[in-house]
């Protein structure tokens, strides 16, 4: 027996029935959509979660069906746990059920088996549709096996939009039931809700990517540039340099090193500058000082156009920021 063509023509036989889960009349499936166009949903068992998310989801496109006078029914295998549906607040349209699963399968809607089901399992896609759908309850009753199915079809029987589950984390489409039935404001709101979806994802990165920028400068590498000429025939005035970061290494300075540092007179500028000495060792301008412990000495290869320790004394360790990398091709002193 076909109950219903899954294509364009969208036809049902006269001997298939359904009974409402109110009063258990049996009813033609065909009326559901003789005097008007009509949302068909074929549920899957109650006690996925993911699968209940799925139905509340479309259970948010009622009250503006309802307005446009579209009929919403939605059909189910299992009568046992029809309670638990409403009193959860799932669906609130029409309940149909029918225990002759032939009708899955005439539509076309498929049944998994259990490598799918346990492979879906640790996809992607089915831990997000799990954590969406967190905040349901579920179980193992039901078919696991039987998955679920949405149709719009017409007055005159022409189907509209067709939705078959091929995996129990795949969804309808919901933008899309709302521009078939042109419900323009729930389109709108899916558009809005997804921009900012997106909108948040793309902060998220930002954030994410300006931390671990901001870690990898502070103690990694990063890229400085030089304005001046106190560091020629070294380093010329507009070149890029790479800074490796002395943050948590500073007692690995040695005498020669070409270092980036916080200014000692004004902290808001770094300079460029050689280490000519470091803790212990005679001044260069005094012979009979020696550099504090904890301190370096910093020079300027061009003397001549250089302020540095000749003008403010030896430089903390707390100062340095970072070697210019690599330093082996930078010269040194002796």
């Amino acid at each position: 027996m076909t109950l219903l063509q899954p294509s364009n023509d969208f036809k049902a036989s006269e001997t298939v029935f359904l009974s409402s889960i109110v009063d258990n009349t049996t009813v033609a499936i065909s009326s559901f959509w003789s005097k008007g166009t009509c949302l068909l949903i074929f549920l899957r068992r109650f006690g996925c979660r993911v699968c209940a998310h799925h139905t509340m989801l479309l259970n948010e496109l009622l009250p503006a069906l309802m307005q446009k006078h579209i009929r919403c029914v939605a059909i189910v295998q299992e009568k046992e746990e029809i309670e638990d549906l409403k009193n959860r607040n799932l669906w609130n349209g029409e309940l149909f059920y029918t225990l002759d699963k032939s009708v899955y399968a005439d539509l076309g809607i498929q049944s998994t088996n259990s490598w799918n089901l346990f492979s879906s399992l640790f996809c992607k896609k089915s831990h997000t549709m799990v954590n969406e759908a967190n905040a349901i309850p579920g179980d193992f009753h039901g078919d696991l096996y039987q998955l679920g199915g949405v149709f719009v079809v017409d007055k005159t029987g022409q189907c509209l939009y067709e939705f078959r589950q091929n995996s129990f984390t795949v969804s309808p489409d919901v933008q899309t039931v709302a521009r078939v039935m042109k419900l323009f404001e729930v389109m709108f709101s899916c558009m809005m809700m997804e921009i900012l979806k997106q909108g948040l994802k793309l902060f998220g990165t930002i954030v994410c990517s300006g931390c671990v920028f901001y870690v990898f400068n502070e103690q990694f590498y990063s890229i400085t540039l030089c304005k001046g000429s106190s560091m020629e025939p070294t380093i010329h005035d507009g070149e890029l340099l790479i800074v490796k970061s002395l943050v948590s290494q500073t007692k690995t300075t040695s005498r020669g090193d070409v270092v980036v540092a916080v200014s000692p007179e004004e902290p808001s500028i770094f300079i460029c500058k050689r280490v000519v000495a470091v803790e212990g060792e005679p001044q260069p301008s005094h012979e009979y000082r020696r550099i504090r412990t904890g301190h370096v000495w910093l020079e300027g290869d061009n003397k001549r156009f250089s302020r540095d320790s000749r003008h403010y004394g030896d430089v903390p360790f707390a100062l340095l920021k970072g070697k210019i990398w690599p330093w082996k091709n930078r010269g040194t002193i002796y």
